[in-house]
């Protein structure tokens, strides 16, 4: 059975990704606001694959163990020829690399899923890739686990270009630092996006000084100031005590929000302690009634 779309029309240009680990689609969102159409996406955690289908429901999204799942069946319900896809893209589960994670050894199944990857890289071809993870992932093994990637990688034909980014330097409310690898099978590889915000974060891991982007203070004056917490959440409606399970409309225009997302209008806020355990929930549960929560 073929799921292929109008993307396929004859004469029809558009750009093609496959998102796998893909969670709730923020790396597929990035991927749409920047002229890409999602054909398919992978997760084995029932509610992000959910939340996957509400954003991106013109995807095939997939909830299923990406070991199960096999590429050759994939790229034929998608009705793509090898090399057609524009780009596939992919964050394994980094906790197994992550320098924060209490225990870190080779053996942790969550740090091979990259096969995975590279099993619908074989079967894609893609024109071109993008490889997300954390920076602990350079230092684990002493760097054995990136080295391998690379190598896999280079095996199969593609340049690549290796950064560590820094969230709050494109506008993100957040210190959070990322390595991505960009691939390319044609020379030169798409270069890493410049800095749009100015802020200052710890890069206290490996590749800290050589592969992160390093801003001089001068920059301040040309680049837009970070922005905080305050900003992003600081325009959400108040919540009375026991309120959430309702559809909140703003009680002015939303700021942020609308830099973010012109179309943004209204926010469905849920209690996501429902989503915890049992012995979580009633801690949760326990605060909200002892404790005023609202913004």
């Amino acid at each position: 059975m073929l799921i292929r779309q109008d993307w396929a029309r004859e004469g029809l240009r558009v750009l093609t990704s496959i998102d796998l680990f893909c969670g709730a689609g923020g790396l597929t969102e990035g991927f749409r606001q920047g002229g890409f159409r999602c054909l398919y996406g992978n997760d084995f955690n029932s509610f992000a694959i959910e939340t996957f289908k509400l954003n991106h429901p013109a995807a095939w999204a997939e909830f299923r163990p990406i070991e199960q799942v096999e590429p050759k069946t994939v790229r034929r319900k998608l009705g793509l020829k090898k090399s057609e896809l524009s780009v596939l893209s992919g964050g394994p589960p980094c906790q197994g690399f992550s320098i924060n994670a209490p225990e870190r050894f080779l053996e942790d199944p969550r740090n091979v899923l990259f096969r995975h990857y590279l099993r619908f890289l074989d079967e894609f071809e893609p024109q071109t890739l993008v490889f997300e993870n954390v920076p602990g992932m350079l230092s684990l093994a002493d760097g054995h686990i990136f080295e391998r990637v690379q190598k896999e990688l280079e095996r199969r034909g593609y340049h690549l270009s290796a950064r560590i980014l820094f969230a709050a330097h494109y506008g993100v409310p957040q210190e959070r630092w990322r390595l991505i690898i960009l691939g390319s099978q044609e020379a030169p590889v798409p270069e890493h996006p410049e800095p749009t915000h100015f802020a200052v974060g710890r890069s206290n891991f490996r590749g800290g000084r050589t592969m992160t982007i390093r801003l001089l203070p001068l920059d301040e004056i040309r680049l837009l100031p970070r922005v905080t917490v305050a900003d992003a959440l600081g325009d959400l409606p108040r919540l009375d005590m026991g309120g959430g399970d309702e559809v909140v409309r703003y009680e002015s225009a939303p700021h942020y929000q609308t830099v973010r997302n012109p179309q943004t209008s209204q926010m469905e806020i849920h209690p996501t302690y429902a989503l915890l355990s049992p012995s979580v929930s009633v801690k949760m549960s326990t605060a909200a009634t002892s404790c005023n929560c609202s913004l």
